[in-house]
């Protein structure tokens, strides 16, 4: 390196040190003074360095490391990275150290810059990158490209590249820090950290800096006041994709512009954090604030990975250990008290939002989770939803009912589709009164398929106080599995969805489990009374190996062994496991074999495989399914595919056909409460219309009971005289003998989309 590069660099040095004591220094309270000063329209970027070593965010110089850290216009920011950088250069011996990649918004120190060219004082080669863009923008693009190898990201920003990041912006989510932490430091925060590292992104540390709240002149007493209005949102906490969604009108402007923004009669409303009000002054005009915590902020340590994957483990571990001390040293929510004790001797007033604004923000939030479930994915939202409910307590006025589905995994869409036909019937019972003079709640775990889980769901529903029943989802091995510790436990069992004949014909007496749903002993006689009515001759039988594919296997061999039937054939039976990935063997064997048709009994996950390979052979069979596959959401992949295959599948009711005045009114209900984007569908909708009817006969038999004592309300469910429901009018729906709702005659067969 030459003297010249040498002198350069030590000025440079000297120069960016003088510049971040400025910032930190002057900070947000006079950053008008900065700006004033530094308006010019030049346009700087980085200077190209002779030395190569200067292009690379992580440069080794002998034992030295040195890290590219791109630092914002942020007084915070720089004094996190003042910490940090001295935290890592003593906790590795000297071996990591930082070179400062500054980005400031276009003008923001452009004639500090400009007076220093004019007096030809030095010629530096790196100077700060300015943008015209956000400059978010520019330090998101620079970090993933390996420009830089580290940086300070608030919440907002890595949202942009992550896109799930952006549930945690979710209005209302949280209700304080505490239950941010707890989702951060859970199975979901390893899942957030999972989507970051397939972007090229380590997360090495996070914190959670508060929550926006609602700044007004006078306060809020009505939603139209918020909704009817501009409200002001500050750039650094802007969630384009939340504010949106929730409807309401927003214009983007920093704190130090409220009021001139206010003086103009552009905003009424301003929504940001405690601390970026606290930088417009004593003097700004809106002296009320909400006390209710709003949208989540926080800021992330985030680093290249490609980058650190390149650093020893020990200067790895250095630098997580590093960036959580710091960040949480420099938390801006640390100072909130503070922040409020300052403003509140300015006659700064704090209320809370009236119990009708909160409602209508949380049914915005809630139609907001609903409209973007395909982008954020139903194991964010559920097992979100499943932990910040896991310790809420069951008031003595409210009656409790379970849910124990797959809400999470491969056939998570009947677990959603089962929940909403729960919470449908819910809204309904509640607003006119609830049940004995309670209010039903509903409280869901997952089980992912897994039957050793769904038992520790049952034993943990077992210790809920008010509980009168669980309502189980699609896999019925766990259903199986789970029925010692219903009876046990004395749980009422509501199968909306899972079909062994096992469930209810389990040997227990007295029997606490109920099914409204399809029956395999029903469901394999129609599936080749429908296979000989379609002319085929030759039938080969493709099931899962579990408790429900065996049970197909029987009821189907029993009905193809009947005297009526001896000129059909059951050519080839195979059976499969969990998670194959390759269906051609079987395939082959039944072509070789003569098959005209194939029998299924499987769950979407493998359906979706069968369906592929199908799809590539030529001149494929038709198949004839057993209704599992309708449970998970088929990938745009396997919807081509099944455009080219011949499938019906097994059914019990359609919303979508039915045109009847108490459907239609149920359909409206469903797509306010659930919005889609895009062409509205009900997903799976049989087990949401099995549920709703379920939950009513819970009801008809809890009042004739007038108890929700277990004992008293089975008996009641098995002296139900009739109901009229929305699938249709049940006459003794269950008895002593039969807990059975449907019978062969609600079976029938549609075309299956894949939709």
């Amino acid at each position: 390196m030459t003297s010249l590069q040498k002198k350069s660099i030590l000025v440079w040095t000297m120069t960016m040190t003088m510049i971040l004591i400025i910032i930190m220094m002057i900070g947000n309270k006079n950053s008008e003074v900065l700006q004033k000063v530094l308006n010019s329209d030049l346009r700087l970027d980085f200077l190209k360095r002779t030395d190569s070593k200067m292009k690379l965010p992580l440069n080794s110089v002998e034992d030295e490391i040195i890290l590219k850290i791109g630092l914002s216009e942020s007084a915070q920011a720089g004094s996190f990275i003042e910490h940090f950088s001295q935290s890592i250069k003593e906790q590795s011996e000297q071996k990591l150290k930082v070179e400062l990649v500054p980005f400031f918004q276009k003008g923001y120190i452009e004639q500090f810059v400009n007076s220093v060219n004019e007096k030809n004082e030095v010629i530096v080669e790196h100077w700060p990158r300015l943008v015209n863009q956000d400059i978010s923008t520019e330090v998101i693009t620079s970090l993933s490209n390996g420009e830089i190898a580290l940086t300070l990201l608030d919440l907002s920003q890595l949202a942009k590249i992550v896109p799930e990041f952006s549930f945690l912006q979710v209005p209302r989510l949280f209700n304080n820090v505490d239950e941010v932490n707890i989702i951060w430091n859970s199975e979901v925060g390893d899942y957030l950290r999972s989507k970051a590292f397939e972007k090229g992104l380590t997360l090495l540390a996070f914190e959670p800096s508060g929550f926006s709240h609602f700044f007004t002149s006078q306060p809020i007493v009505d939603f139209q006041q918020i909704q009817n209005n501009v409200v002001g949102v500050s750039a650094k906490y802007f969630a384009q994709s939340i504010w949106q969604g929730l409807n309401i009108n927003t214009l983007i402007l920093e704190p130090e512009q409220i009021i001139p923004a206010v003086a103009d009669g552009a905003i009424h409303t301003y929504s940001t954090t405690m601390d970026q009000i606290a930088i417009a002054g004593s003097h700004q005009p809106l002296k009320f604030c909400s006390n209710n915590n709003f949208i989540l902020s926080g800021r992330f340590v985030v680093m290249n990975q490609h980058v650190l994957s390149t650093l020893p483990k020990s200067l790895q571990t250095v630098l997580i250990q590093s960036a959580k001390n710091n960040l949480s040293k420099n938390n801006a929510g640390n100072s909130k008290q503070k922040v409020m004790a300052a403003l509140e001797t300015t006659e700064f007033k704090r209320y809370d939002l009236p119990e009708q604004v909160q409602n209508k923000l949380t049914q915005l939030a809630q139609s907001l989770k609903e409209r973007n479930r395909e982008r954020w994915g139903n194991y964010l939202i559920e097992m979100t939803n499943q932990l910040l409910h896991k310790g809420q307590s069951i008031d003595d006025d409210q009656i409790l009912i379970g849910l124990d589905a797959d809400l999470t995994m491969s056939s998570s869409q009947s677990g959603i589709a089962i929940k909403r036909g729960i919470e449908l019937a819910l809204d309904e019972i509640n607003q006119s009164g609830g049940v004995l003079g309670k209010k039903l709640v509903l409280k869901s775990l997952d089980h992912s398929g897994f039957s050793d889980q769904g038992i520790r769901n049952l034993t943990a529903f077992a210790k809920e106080k008010n509980l009168v029943a669980v309502v189980g989802g699609l896999h019925s091995p766990v259903a199986i599995a789970e029925q010692e510790i219903i009876h046990q436990e004395k749980i009422v069992y509501l199968d909306p969805w899972a079909a062994a004949t096992a469930i209810t014909e389990n040997g227990y007496s007295p029997n606490y489990s109920f099914r409204l749903s399809v029956k395999d002993e029903y469901a394999g006689p129609y599936l080749v009374s429908k296979a000989l009515e379609q002319g085929y001759k030759k039938i080969a039988f493709l099931y899962e190996n579990t408790a429900w594919g065996r049970g197909n296997l029987k009821s189907v061999s029993k009905e193809l062994d009947q005297p009526m039937n001896d000129d059909v054939e059951l050519v080839d039976v195979q059976s499969f496991s969990w998670g194959i990935k390759d269906f051609n063997r079987q395939l082959a064997i039944f072509k070789d074999k003569g098959a005209d048709v194939i029998i299924l009994v499987a769950n979407a996950p493998e359906g979706a495989v069968l369906f592929q390979n199908m799809a590539l052979r030529g001149d494929p069979m038709p198949v004839i399914s057993h209704w599992g596959i309708t449970g998970g959401q088929l990938d745009v992949q396997t919807r081509e595919a099944v455009k080219k295959l011949n499938i019906k599948v097994l059914q019990t009711f359609s919303l979508t056909d039915s045109e009847s005045e108490r459907v239609l009114a149920f359909k409206k209900r469903y797509f306010e409460r659930y919005p889609t984007k895009g062409e509205q569908k009900i997903i799976a909708e049989s087990g949401t219309a099995h549920a709703y009817d379920l939950v009513f006969l819970l009801i008809k038999a809890i009042e004739q009971a007038q108890s929700i004592n277990p004992e008293k309300v089975r008996e009641s469910l098995e002296h139900i005289d009739n109901y009229s429901g929305l699938i249709k009018t049940y006459f003794r729906p269950f008895t002593e003998l039969d807990h059975d709702a449907l019978g062969i005659e609600d079976l029938n067969l549609h075309t299956f989309s894949g939709d």
